[in-house]
């Protein structure tokens, strides 16, 4: 890596990204560009070059070295979706440059095309900044078709109708993701030993269709078709869970099997996630409190200074 026509000589231990935050926090702009030449001295992620782009940005006169840092990072950005959107973003809100911007999105776009392996969730990250960063909903839209043309998984599907949801506001398309999602969890309960990821399908009714009565139909099918404990007890702890009581305006604890109903609690259905109006109790798991901890004398007796006769 050649050297930053910028950099000074290094005479301390910092690396790269304690000069950026060093230069964040300086008011004068000669020691800034003195802490960034630092920092392009000692840079060895490619993510810190989109860093340093974006501090040199916010000094009027620095334009050049922002864009230089930033093509460094797109230049070395592979197949990383975050480098080449974390560029793109330093171009349109710092730079005022939305053409090249759009360009590196592009780029992104077609470096993603030709990938083996390119993730549901890197085509939808790459949507997602077509959406929020150019305002080019045609673009975003392409980018989730393009992640929806392979098999997908409960998870994936799931992704996706999140992000038909909440970025192209798209809830019929998301709806019907999502409940293509609840068919092949059911499905794969049904044929294998393996338990469906209710969790992430509760997670999708509760924040991408905004159905709080669809995630707990989701968790009590789940629960129902549960083969193994883990899959059991994890809805119990989620905070989905916790979120969607809030939203429905009831305050209540999910009643475990064991548990016996206290006076002025009713008894919550056995075996099912449903809500008890009117209880208001602590949502954590409470565990015995160990004795050296509450201050309770033990009934062990206590250790003889000297050791008992053999």
């Amino acid at each position: 890596m050649e050297p930053s026509p910028n950099a000074a000589p290094v005479t301390s231990s910092y690396v790269a990204r304690d000069w950026i935050n060093r230069a964040g926090k300086c008011d004068d702009l000669v020691e800034r560009a003195h802490c960034l030449g630092q920092a392009e001295a000692l840079i060895e992620w490619v993510d810190d070059w989109n860093q340093v782009a974006e501090e040199w940005a916010k000094m009027t006169n620095r334009q050049a070295d922002a864009r230089r840092c930033a093509e460094r990072a797109v230049a070395a950005a592979g197949d990383d979706v975050g480098i080449y959107t974390k560029a793109a973003s330093v171009y349109a809100r710092h730079l005022a440059d939305p053409a090249r911007a759009r360009a590196i999105l592009d780029q992104c776009r077609a470096a993603l095309a030709v990938a083996p392996k390119a993730r549901v969730g890197q085509w939808s990250q790459l949507g997602g900044m077509y959406v929020h960063l150019l305002d080019d909903r045609a673009a975003g839209r392409a980018c989730l078709d393009a992640a929806s043309t392979r098999d997908l998984n409960v998870s994936e599907l799931c992704e996706l109708g999140r992000h038909h949801a909440n970025d192209l506001g798209d809830r019929e398309t998301s709806r019907q993701l999502i409940e293509r999602a609840l068919a092949l969890a059911t499905k794969l309960a049904h044929e294998t030993v393996a338990d469906g990821d209710w969790w992430t399908l509760s997670h999708a009714y509760r924040y991408a269709l905004e159905d709080i009565d669809g995630a707990w139909r989701v968790l009590d099918q789940g629960l129902a078709l549960a083969k193994t404990t883990r899959c059991c007890l994890r809805p119990r702890r989620t905070s989905t869970c916790s979120k969607a009581r809030r939203g429905s305006g009831l305050r209540w604890r999910a009643p475990r099997p064991w548990s016996t109903p206290r006076a002025g609690h009713p008894p919550g259905k056995p075996g099912s996630m449903s809500p008890t109006p009117g209880t208001r109790t602590s949502t954590k798991c409470t565990q015995p409190t160990p004795r050296w901890r509450s201050g309770v004398a033990s009934s062990r007796p206590p250790r003889s200074a000297t050791p008992a006769p053999i």
